[in-house]
This record gives structure tokens, C-alpha cells and sequence, in this order.
């Protein structure tokens, strides 16, 4: 069988893209024929196996408009599954499935719309595709249970089956962090959907009551904004890393893992924080904080956009060790969840049963 994974840039260091190269590895070692499609870039951020071939649309371009360029990206998509033979297409975001749906008709393949974000983020030409897919689709697989609710609620007709699959933690067997290190980390792209401007404001709070340190690790185009609002706040304990190839040193020497995200789907770095012991602090938003944390035992969710509150819970960590070191334990307990095994398990039936 012929899986092919259709996704905007292979080449951004974000968290679909490392899940998309986890999730290609795994059933290329079980026996599955699979490539990506991407409209964008060059080579994989991520270790991808060297047997996957990848096809760039916009070759050495890394920020196609997908609106402007629609039908020349369906005209190199449509070439590219005729010559390849596709019998599944597995659309990575919802606004692919636009293009993946005309080809799916024309070619008589199949495709699986692989929802990131979740039903209520607006996005681009996620909110037309989300309804396309429910009718043409052959099955949409959201991050959670909870993203499932959404698209129920918020359409009359669905005509496709509709499943969810947790992405899996890239790091299934890992030394914990020994949470001595004074350090708070976050891992994501520096965007608004990121919150970090509200990360700062928190920040803010707790620089007047520790020396702790704050450690942001990830590039984006908020990046120059957010040191920008760094200085105006006077803060001093804290440092931009940019991307990292060894994010896993930096798991291994921070103590507490904080989001600030306005919205999400499944966040891939809170699965990697929880591999290695973090307890997270995290906004209570839309959707997977919820289904990873466990408020009060493996850490804290907080009402979204309440910064106070935020530094109050994360204060309430940096001066309780035992506290910390409990919530550690149950962060690691939680991360079996993720194991790869089960959830590739899950794309397998997924795949063989469309």
C-alpha cells in the first residue's frame, strides 16, 4: 500500500512536522510504502528514515500562499499522485484535504484529513476544508476526544467515520530530569498562537520573588517583539535559545515545563516534557492541555489569558520541592499514554480499514 503524507513544509522545526516524520518512520518499518508531499522546502528538520522519498512542489521555498498558489499546488499534487500511484493520501492539517479531495475523486484514491489544530481555530482555509472533509473525506482523525465533540457540535452532516490518535513521544525511553536545575522551559515556534507575550508578563511576577530561571526554545516571527518586550520589562533571568537539534539536553536540565498557548491540537512538546519528568503549568486552552495534565497531580491547568494565576501555580512549584518532585513522578507515569507502539497500532488499523 502507497501512504502518502501531504503536509505544507516539511522543513519548519514544529511539532506536526516532527509527529508527521515519527509516524512515516514507524510504518515504513512496518512494511507500508510511504513518501511525503510537500508544497514547500527543501530536506525533513527531523531524522527521517533515508527510504522515504520526499517531493517538494516549490522547491528551496519555505512560505508558499496556499490561496494564491491553490491551483498550481493542485495541478503539482495531482501529477505527483497520478505518477506515484497513491492509494492513501494522509492530509497533515485540514486545509490540505482541499487540494487532496478534487485529486481523491480524479485518481479514485483515498485520504484521511489529520487534524492539528482543533475545530475552533480559524485559520487560513482550515474552516472550508473542515467542512469539505466531513462530506468527502474518508475519515478525519482529530488529536482528541474532545476535538471530536467539536466537529459534531458544530456540523449537521458528517458523512465520513471520525477517530482520534494522541500524537505519540519521540522519546519513548529517556533519563528523567533529576528537577534540581532552576529552570523553566518552554519548547514551541515564537507565535501569537504561543502566547509567550503573556509567558513575559508572568515572568514578570516571578523574577520579583526567585532567581529561577526562564529558558524559551524555538524561533518564530515574534521573536524580535517578544525580546523587544523582554527589556521594556527589566527582565534579567531570562534566555531565547532559538531551535535546537538536542532539545532532549534541555528537558533533562529544566525542572518545570510552562505553556501560555492561546490554542492547540495535541501540543507535541508537553508530551516530550512529561517523557522526562516535567511537571507543566500550562493555560487551559483549546484542546490537549486537559488530556495530558492531570490539574493537581501531574501539574496545573489555569484559566486561559490569567497570567497572575499562572505565576501563582508556577511559584507554587519553585517553592515546594516535594510538591515538584511528586507532580515529576506523575508527569513520567502519565507519558506511557504516548508510547509509540499503541498508537502506531491505532494508524495501522486506521489505514487497513478505510
Amino acid at each position: 500500500m502507497r501512504i502518502c503524507f501531504f503536509i505544507y513544509n516539511i522543513s519548519n522545526p514544529g511539532g506536526s512536522e516532527r509527529v508527521t516524520t515519527i509516524i512515516a518512520n514507524e510504518l515504513k518499518a512496518r512494511g507500508y510504502d510511504i513518501s511525503i508531499l510537500s508544497i514547500c522546502g527543501k530536506d525533513s528538520f527531523y531524522d527521517l528514515n533515508k527510504d522515504i522519498p520526499i517531493e517538494i512542489i516549490y522547491k528551496n521555498k519555505y512560505d508558499i500562499n496556499s490561496k494564491t498558489k491553490f491551483f498550481s499546488i493542485l495541478k503539482g499534487a495531482y501529477k505527483y499522485h497520478k505518477g506515484n500511484k497513491t492509494d492513501v493520501i494522509i492530509d497533515v492539517f485540514a486545509s490540505r484535504s482541499l487540494i487532496s479531495i478534487p485529486i481523491k475523486v480524479l485518481l479514485n484514491i483515498k485520504n484521511i484529513s489529520w487534524e492539528h489544530f482543533n475545530y475552533s481555530v480559524k485559520e487560513g482555509l482550515n474552516p472550508i476544508a473542515r467542512k469539505v472533509a466531513c462530506l468527502f473525506s474518508n475519515k478525519i482523525i482529530t488529536l482528541t476526544n474532545e476535538d471530536i465533540q467539536l466537529y459534531k457540535n458544530n456540523n449537521k452532516a458528517i458523512r465520513c467515520e471520525m477517530d482520534y490518535i494522541y500524537n505519540p513521544s519521540p522519546f519513548p525511553s529517556v533519563e528523567v530530569s533529576k528537577l534540581e536545575e532552576k529552570n523553566i522551559v518552554t519548547v514551541g515556534r515564537l507565535t501569537y498562537q504561543k502566547g509567550y507575550d503573556m509567558l513575559l508578563d508572568s515572568w514578570k511576577i516571578i523574577e520579583e520573588s526567585t532567581d529561577w530561571k526562564l529558558t524559551l526554545v524555538g524561533d518564530g516571527e515574534e521573536k524580535e517583539n517578544l525580546i523587544e518586550k523582554a527589556k521594556r520589562l527589566n527582565l534579567k533571568n531570562i534566555k531565547f535559545l532559538g531551535v535546537k537539534d538536542d532539545v532532549a539536553e534541555v528537558y533533562k536540565n529544566s525542572s518545570i515545563f510552562v505553556s501560555t498557548s492561546r490554542f492547540e491540537g495535541l501540543p507535541m512538546c508537553m508530551i516530550e516534557a512529561q517523557s522526562f519528568g516535567l511537571p507543566i503549568v500550562s493555560f487551559n486552552c483549546l484542546t490537549g492541555p486537559s488530556e495530558i495534565i492531570e490539574n493537581n497531580i501531574s501539574g496545573y491547568l489555569v484559566k486561559s489569558g490569567d497570567y497572575h494565576k499562572l505565576a501563582e501555580k508556577l511559584l507554587d512549584l519553585i517553592n515546594n520541592k516535594e510538591k515538584l518532585i511528586r507532580f515529576g513522578k506523575n508527569a513520567k507515569a502519565d507519558s506511557k499514554r504516548f508510547m509509540i507502539k499503541s498508537i502506531i497500532d491505532k494508524w495501522e488499523m486506521t489505514i487497513n480499514n478505510l
